[in-house]
């Protein structure tokens, strides 16, 4: 099942990670505040698929133990990915 918007906008908007793996716990990881705050959104149709996507890391991860940015991530947020296929008619 796709984890879409739940409001209704012009087109259905689906998110990537939720609608393969699951909503990623946290994409902005600081001390002050943890929380997914970025999303890869796309309409779903038989002409479009997400077909693979960055992994991120789990919180208890040693280059992420303490918060972002640091050495290994140079923003505070961590970066996201996906790969699509496309398919014709």
């Amino acid at each position: 099942m796709l984890n879409c918007l739940e409001e209704s906008p012009p087109i259905p908007l689906c998110s990537v990670y939720a609608s393969t793996r699951g909503e990623p716990p946290f994409t902005n990881y600081t001390p002050g505040f943890t929380g997914t705050l970025d999303y890869i959104l796309f309409s779903p149709s038989d002409h479009i698929k997400p077909i693979s996507f960055l992994e991120l890391p789990d919180s208890d991860a040693a280059d992420i133990v303490g918060g972002l940015p640091n050495l290994s991530y140079p923003s505070d947020h961590l970066p996201i990915g996906t790969e699509f296929e496309i398919i014709k008619e």
